[in-house]
């Protein structure tokens, strides 16, 4: 799969941008079609573009914050990710994100598919996430910044 940053047009003549995973350029203009985007601008990331980005801190609690409340709102993990993988200006984050949502779609738990990305989520992240997860309340602790990066 290939990374794809666009910048489109919503219905209501908005301007967004992101980051799409898509096999070629056609399936990632079919993929923003379908979510009634017009498009303004369409790259292939390259690897190293991706590679050679960390994610700050102040990133991790955007992600974090923004996922607690999606969550919280009923929108399922899956979906949340996809949204933030789209949304988010950091493209090592953003394939991290997808990455994730994959492997969730694939059965792993959250906190599991936190833990194949230690360069991002340290271990006290992953811990926390998985105590929340258990206890049903991972929205709760995502929202209220107690997972440090």
């Amino acid at each position: 799969m290939l990374l794809f940053r666009y910048e489109a047009k919503d219905n209501k003549g908005n301007t967004i941008g992101g980051v799409i995973e898509a096999e070629d350029n056609k399936e990632a203009v079919s993929l923003l079609h379908k979510r009634e985007l017009t498009i303004i601008s369409l790259s292939q990331e390259k690897r190293k573009d991706f590679k050679a980005k960390r994610v700050k801190l102040d990133d991790l609690v955007v992600f974090s914050r923004q996922l607690a409340t999606m969550v919280d709102s009923g929108i399922s993990l899956v979906q949340s990710l996809t949204i933030l993988s789209e949304q988010a200006e950091n493209t090592t984050l953003a394939t991290t994100t997808l990455h994730i949502k994959r492997d969730i779609e694939s059965g792993s738990s959250f906190c599991d598919a936190l833990a194949k990305h230690p360069q991002v989520f340290s271990e006290l992240y992953i811990n926390m996430a998985k105590a929340g997860e258990t206890s049903g309340k991972l929205d709760e602790i995502l929202d209220q910044g107690r997972i440090p990066a």
